[in-house]
C-alpha cells in the first residue's frame, strides 16, 4: 500500500509543478511567486485607478499575440536575488503583441527580464515608465509612443536594452527620455533613437546604433558610442540643439545637424563632422 502512495504522488507532482494560473480579461492586485507562473492569455488589462503589483521571483507567459493593457498602474518588483520574468510561452506560434500604456497610465519595473514581444512599449499620453535594473528586448520597436501620445516621461537606469532587427529602439514625439549606464544596441541596422520634438538624453551608457532627434534637444554624456560591427554605421544627427561631450566615439561614426556643442570627446579615425559648432576641441 505504502509503494501505492508513493506511484500516486510521483505521477501526481509534475502535472502540480507545472500548472500555470491563466489570466485574460480585468485584473489588478498582487501576484507572488507562491502562485507563479501565470500566464495572459489574450487581451488582459488593468483598469485605470487599479494596480497590479508583480512581486519577485515571478514568472509570467505571454500567449502568441497577447496583450497587456495598463490604464492604471503596473508596478513590478523583482530583486537582484531573484528577477521577475516576462516571456513567450514555449508552445506559442507568433510573438506577443507587448504592453500599452494608456493615457496618464504608470509602469515601474525593477529587476526584470522581458523578452518575446514584438514591439514591447506603447505609450499614450502623459505616461510615465521607470525601468531599473533589467534586461529587455523586442523582435522590432522596443518603444513608441502611440498617436496623440505627448508628454511622455520615459526613465531607464543599469539596464540592457536590445532590438533584434531593425525598428527603432525608441521612437518618440513631444516626450522624454532619459537613459543612464545603459547598454542599447540593435542586431540589424537601425536606430537606438528615432525621435521629433522630444529631449533624448543618455549619460553613461554604451550605444550601437543611430541616433536622430528632430526639433528637440539631445544630450550624450560620458557615452561609449560605435558602430556595432561593418554592417552598421553610427550616425549621430539632431535638428534641434544637441550637446555630445565626454564620449568615446569610434568606428564609421558621423554627426550631423544644424546647432549644438561637440567637445572633449575622444574619437576613432572613421569620423565625420557637419554643420555643426565645434567649441572646447576634439582629442583624437
Amino acid at each position: 500500500m505504502q509503494k501505492i502512495r508513493h506511484i500516486i504522488f510521483l505521477l501526481i507532482l509534475p502535472v502540480a509543478i507545472s500548472a500555470q494560473i491563466k489570466v485574460s480579461g480585468e485584473v489588478s492586485g498582487v501576484w507572488t511567486d507562491r502562485n507563479s507562473p501565470y500566464q495572459i492569455e489574450d487581451s488582459t488589462f488593468i483598469p485605470a485607478d487599479e494596480e497590479l503589483v508583480i512581486r519577485q521571483g515571478v514568472t509570467v507567459y505571454f500567449r502568441g499575440n497577447a496583450t497587456l493593457y495598463v490604464y492604471g498602474s503596473l508596478n513590478i518588483q523583482g530583486t537582484e536575488e531573484d528577477t521577475v520574468i516576462l516571456q513567450l510561452s514555449h508552445n506559442a506560434m507568433s510573438p506577443w503583441n507587448g504592453i500599452y500604456l494608456l493615457d496618464n497610465s504608470t509602469a515601474i519595473f525593477n529587476y526584470t527580464n522581458v523578452s518575446g514581444a514584438d514591439e514591447l512599449f506603447h505609450l499614450g499620453e502623459s505616461v510615465e515608465l521607470n525601468i531599473d535594473h533589467s534586461r529587455m528586448s523586442s523582435l522590432s520597436r522596443f518603444l513608441r509612443t502611440m498617436p496623440g501620445g505627448y508628454q511622455t516621461q520615459t526613465q531607464i537606469s543599469n539596464s540592457t536594452i536590445r532590438s533584434h532587427s531593425n525598428g527603432d529602439l525608441f521612437d518618440i514625439t513631444r516626450g522624454a527620455i532619459r537613459s543612464t549606464d545603459c547598454d542599447l544596441s540593435l542586431r540589424e541596422p537601425g536606430n537606438i533613437s528615432d525621435s521629433f520634438a522630444s529631449l533624448v538624453s543618455f549619460t553613461r551608457c554604451r550605444i550601437r546604433g543611430n541616433i536622430h532627434e528632430f526639433d528637440g534637444l539631445l544630450e550624450l554624456i560620458d557615452c561609449d558610442i560605435a558602430a556595432p560591427g561593418e554592417r552598421i554605421e553610427a550616425n549621430i544627427y539632431s535638428g534641434g540643439r544637441k550637446t555630445i561631450t565626454g564620449c568615446t566615439i569610434m568606428g564609421d561614426v558621423s554627426i550631423s545637424g544644424y546647432d549644438g556643442v561637440v567637445q572633449n570627446n575622444h574619437i576613432g579615425e572613421e569620423l565625420s563632422i557637419d554643420h555643426i559648432e565645434i567649441e572646447g576641441g576634439l582629442q583624437v
